[in-house]
């Protein structure tokens, strides 16, 4: 068969990703049920509304603040969002620069403002490419 495009899912193909990080990293922060707000396999509305793009992030870590002891900075918050990120294996992108050449190539992600600057960020330690 021959194929003129490629679609890929970006978290948990092309980038690693740990869901049980953030978890931690809210637990340590003091929100020790952020399992049953957020998981790979389900998550609370707040969620769903800054990953479909329906609420601006501002929003998103003034609501998710108020589930966490008081005191607890937005940049504390963000690092736990952030912490499922993990790396871009440097074969995955190779692959897709191999592909790029050849085939049409899309990207596709539910994903949110935060961890795409975190993907970005990601992106920039591994290569000097500023886009997939």
């Amino acid at each position: 068969m021959d194929f003129k495009n490629i679609i890929f899912d970006l978290g948990g193909v092309v980038l690693n990703l740990d869901y049980h990080k953030t978890t931690r990293a809210f637990e340590a922060l003091g929100l020790t049920d952020f399992n049953s707000m957020y998981s790979q396999a389900a998550q609370t509305g707040l969620f769903d509304l800054f990953e479909k793009g329906l609420c601006s992030t501002p929003y998103f870590i003034n609501a998710l603040l108020n589930f966490l002891p008081s005191g607890t900075s937005a940049n504390k918050l963000v690092a736990a969002w952030n912490a499922m990120i993990l790396d871009f294996p440097k074969e995955n992108l190779e692959l897709l620069k191999e592909l790029k050449s050849t085939h049409r190539t899309f990207l596709l992600s539910n994903t949110n403002d935060i961890h795409v600057q975190a993907v970005y960020r990601a992106l920039q330690a591994v290569s000097a490419e500023k886009t997939l």
